[in-house]
């Protein structure tokens, strides 16, 4: 029979690496830090310089995030084969240093009230006791002492930091990069839109993304991208244990990406797979308990149209419904067509748009603020900011005629008044059910679905116009 010598020598090293003592790689000796942040979680990639020994190391990551998902870390680097992984999240605090010292000898440390000199003693511990040691002097129990406990080194399992354990063959010595992937909760990002409005059909569009970091984890001189889109995520179905040791069959993620990347201040978006990726064109620090706000775009001389939109309060169907309604003012709705011939033309992630106008004296006005949904190239968005003040709009059912026992027509009509100096266009838009049909009208309509009609009435400044309609229904 052949024996398999390489596996049989790395068994001997995996075992002989129980006495190795490991190879602690601080956040210091990060080369190049990568964060690609998605809506509710980011994928980090790590680079750190490791001094590898031939044969088995036992390598301690510190520094990774404390929302770590340790299921999804992946090590790689020329000539390194992984063979098991271990997150130690058990940070150091006064509670578990007492419980890690249970049993073992321990220093004491007293005021000497006579004199104000501190007088050290050796003791037992003997119980944690929810922050009041019990300890073992050589005189005796003391269940209340009144001084501190010293510790002399801290316990091999406790952390100042999250750490990533992990043993890994090497096939030489030598130092070289080693790269660690991990997805880790806590990473999020949103855009934020100011929009400026320049005329009364043009505005400029600023995007700023926010990112927030509640990860665990400090990230320096990193690059950011920014990925736009909803990305499935499975839920746990087990519990994440101490120490949990993780079997690795592969290593690692590619290390270059293809990523088109510009060094300019506008940020172009490539897609990705239906979603869109951003990078930022600086790198940034994003630290632990930070929120930063970076530049996304800018965009001068946007086309959009303004109008407004009223919903009918009127009920319209076969067995009646509400008759009539005064004095409503319509929503102010801006409307965007992401089209490049409107300066726009690129995927714009979801939002919150906040408008401003220019008063009398040059002055930045807010005038509301709209959720947008994200908007690929040639969507269209409206964005409601708010109620019309100076057109008011007036409604009711003049008539309503039996047809027969299951034909029912309406006759309607809609006063406009508008209180400005500037023309308006109103939409009216009519819901009912799948039965309904037009019979007459003093204006066009669109069928909007099913249910729903709408007309665009043109009202003018300091003036009134008016809608007349007849709808029939039909009871099913």
């Amino acid at each position: 029979m052949v024996k398999n010598y390489w596996l049989e020598g790395v068994w001997l090293s995996f075992l002989a690496s129980a006495a190795m003592a490991e190879n602690l790689v601080p956040e210091s000796k990060t080369t190049d830090m990568n964060v690609t942040i998605y809506q509710n979680q980011a994928l980090v990639k790590d680079i750190r310089n490791v001094d590898f020994a031939q044969g088995m190391n036992e390598i301690a990551f510190e520094g990774v995030a404390r929302q770590i998902r340790p299921e999804t870390a992946m090590f790689s680097a020329s000539g390194i084969r992984v063979f098991e992984q271990n997150y130690d999240y058990d940070l150091i605090n006064a509670q578990n240093l007492l419980e890690e010292a249970i049993g073992k000898k321990v220093k004491t440390a007293e005021i000497n009230p006579a004199n104000g000199e501190t007088i050290i003693k050796d003791a037992v511990l003997i119980n944690n006791n929810y922050g009041s040691p019990v300890l073992k002097f050589d005189y005796g129990i003391e269940a209340n002492f009144p001084g501190r406990v010293v510790f002399e080194q801290i316990p091999q399992n406790l952390r100042v930091k999250p750490t990533l354990m992990a043993k890994l063959d090497s096939r030489e010595a030598g130092t070289r990069p080693l790269e660690l992937d991990y997805l880790a909760n806590g990473l999020s990002w949103q855009a934020d839109y100011v929009a400026e409005i320049d005329a009364d059909d043009k505005l400029r569009l600023n995007s700023w993304v926010t990112l927030n970091n509640e990860s665990g984890a400090d990230y320096k001189n990193a690059k950011i991208r920014l990925v736009a889109g909803s990305v499935n995520q499975v839920a746990d179905v087990m519990p994440r244990m101490r120490n949990k040791a993780i079997p690795m069959l592969a290593a690692g993620l590619a290390s270059d990406e293809a990523v088109a990347e510009t060094s300019s201040m506008q940020v172009m978006p490539v897609g990705l797979d239906g979603y869109y990726l951003y990078t930022l064109p600086e790198r940034a620090d994003i630290l632990d308990k930070q929120s930063k706000q970076v530049s996304l775009f800018s965009k001068e001389n946007v086309k959009f149209e303004k109008e407004y939109k009223l919903v009918s309060p009127l009920y319209l169907s076969y067995r009646g419904g509400s008759k009539q309604f005064e004095n409503m003012n319509p929503d102010v709705v801006y409307k965007l067509v992401n089209l490049e011939e409107n300066n726009l033309g690129l995927p714009l992630p979801a939002g919150t748009v906040r408008f401003y106008r220019q008063d009398q004296t040059n002055g930045l006005q807010f005038i509301g603020e709209s959720r947008m949904a994200q908007t690929a190239v040639g969507g269209k968005s409206e964005l409601k900011i708010g109620k019309s003040f100076d057109i008011s709009v007036e409604g009711k059912v003049v008539q309503v005629k039996e047809i027969s026992d299951k034909i029912r027509e309406s006759d309607v009509e809609i006063k406009f008044a508008n209180g400005s100096d500037k023309n308006a266009v109103v939409e009216f838009v009519q819901n009912g059910s799948d039965t309904m049909e037009i019979l007459k009208e003093n204006l066009p309509h669109d069928v909007k679905n099913a249910y729903s009609n709408s007309w665009k009435i043109g009202v003018p400044a300091k003036g009134e116009a008016k809608l007349t309609f007849t709808v029939r229904m039909i009871s099913k």
